[in-house]
């Protein structure tokens, strides 16, 4: 006739570490301790040990200066290459502004002489999209079972798709969950 009782916890399970806006968290494929967290104002940290009895971050990356962060718009997603470990190519989503809003996925490269660092002047830009509105941008990026990189990208913005990228397919790649063959 009653309900059981019930009991929750909750635990910070970082400890007392905190991020600004954090929007996407990863670990490396076959690592099970380092995590690593997109911030939307354009850094990108890692954990490196999350079962550290006081875990630390450390900046991987600082995209800040040429991230957009209006509405939607920031450092928006991350991830590894299946051979990451071996080959250390991890993916970023992320807008910018040059010359307007663009949404970008790009390929860094992480320092073979220190795991938790992104080597200086990697990038290798992969898709760079004019953006006409800084809202609807999904950006979320995982690899697949078959090796592929999966992107979801929004619709533009604006609402109910003003725009018509959710009714054409011979204008641009919004509106779309991409497939792409990154090697």
């Amino acid at each position: 006739s009653a309900p059981p009782a019930t009991a929750i916890s909750v635990v910070d399970a970082l400890g007392t570490l905190k991020f600004s806006s954090p929007l996407c968290l990863r670990t490396p494929p076959g690592e099970a301790k380092r995590l690593f967290v997109c911030e939307k104002g354009g850094k990108l940290k890692v954990v490196p040990d999350v079962t550290a009895a006081t875990p630390i971050a450390s900046v991987v990356m600082d995209l800040s200066s040429v991230v957009v962060t209006d509405s939607e718009c920031g450092l928006l997603s991350v991830a590894f290459h299946p051979d990451f470990s071996t080959n250390r190519y991890l993916y970023i989503f992320y807008s910018h502004s040059i010359g307007g809003l663009h949404q970008r996925v790009s390929r860094f490269t992480m320092s073979a002489g220190n795991p938790n660092l992104v080597e200086a002047g990697s990038e290798l830009i992969l898709i760079d999209q004019a953006d006409d509105a800084s809202n609807h941008n999904g950006g979320d990026m995982h690899f697949g079972a078959d090796g592929y990189l999966y992107i979801s990208v929004g619709d533009e913005g604006n609402g109910n798709d003003s725009l018509n990228n959710s009714q054409r397919i011979d204008n641009d790649i919004f509106s779309a969950m991409l497939r792409i063959d990154v090697d």
